[in-house]
């Protein structure tokens, strides 16, 4: 599992975070996606949705996952 995967479990259920960044961004997110993203990191144009998925939630964002996008 990626490093990604524990941060996304701590988000809630793969179909809500798929709704929730769904309704965020605009774009369709199917749950599969989110299932992969456990395995393989989440993709860097998805990750600033995901950091404010986590604060909304209170969740702490890991270290290692801000990309570039943060900079």
């Amino acid at each position: 599992m990626s490093q990604h995967s524990d941060f996304i479990n701590k988000l809630g259920k793969p179909q809500e975070v798929a709704e929730r960044i769904s309704a965020e961004s605009g774009k369709t997110i199917g749950r599969e996606s989110v299932y992969k993203w456990r395995k393989h990191g989440v993709p860097w144009r998805w990750q600033p949705f995901m950091a404010k998925l986590a604060i909304q939630k209170g969740v702490s964002i890991p270290d290692d996952f801000v990309g570039t996008w943060a900079a």
